[in-house]
């Protein structure tokens, strides 16, 4: 055990050193170095599910959005309203250089009544027609920060918008009410 520990403290100096040394590129994506065998193991076992497994692993983002709020203060639907306060961070990249992972926090967003939700997208403008792909409901765990986390096996790493949206739960898949946004920068 004494030796484990040791070579793990090694392993992570050396990694760290080599880090530091590489250079860096911006705007161009790199492959994230991430330990699959350990998330795989944590849902195998039934400790995580996928996501969650993801998110708490090692992850360091190659891309990153600042989110700021885009309502200017007014009314959404119902009267609901962020104060134009809304403001987050979003990140992404890729794992083991093929599973693409983005996650969001962003505070600033009411608490909402019933009926209605907060969902992420993913945005590649580039294209025509734009491509467009939802990331999901977003979590309120604390009642203060809103999180997404949203993990596929597709890279999205050319979809560089994130746009926040707020949806009736009236079963349309289209995008709603545009409340923050961000364009992904290579870091």
């Amino acid at each position: 055990m004494k030796h484990f520990f040791l070579l793990s403290v090694v392993l992570f100096f050396g990694v760290l050193a080599a880090a530091c040394q590489a250079p860096q590129q911006k705007n161009t994506v790199q492959p994230v170095a991430d330990s699959q065998v350990e998330i795989d193991q944590a849902v195998e076992d039934g400790v995580r599910d996928e996501a969650s497994a993801i998110a708490d692993s090692s992850f360091k983002a190659s891309l990153e959005a600042q989110l700021t709020d885009v309502t200017e203060g007014n009314d959404l639907s119902d009267g609901i309203n962020t104060g134009g306060a809304a403001v987050g961070i979003a990140e992404a990249g890729l794992l083991n250089t093929s599973r693409y992972l983005l996650q969001v926090e962003i505070v600033g967003l009411p608490e909402l009544p019933e009926g209605y939700f907060y969902e992420g997208w993913l945005i590649n403008s580039d294209v025509s027609p734009f491509s467009v792909i939802s990331t999901g409901a977003l979590d309120n765990e604390d009642g203060v920060t809103y999180t997404n986390v949203f993990d596929s096996e597709t890279d999205y790493t050319n979809h560089l918008e994130y746009v926040l949206t707020l949806e009736p739960d009236d079963g349309d898949p289209a995008p709603a009410e545009h409340v923050a946004s961000g364009v992904f920068q290579g870091v």
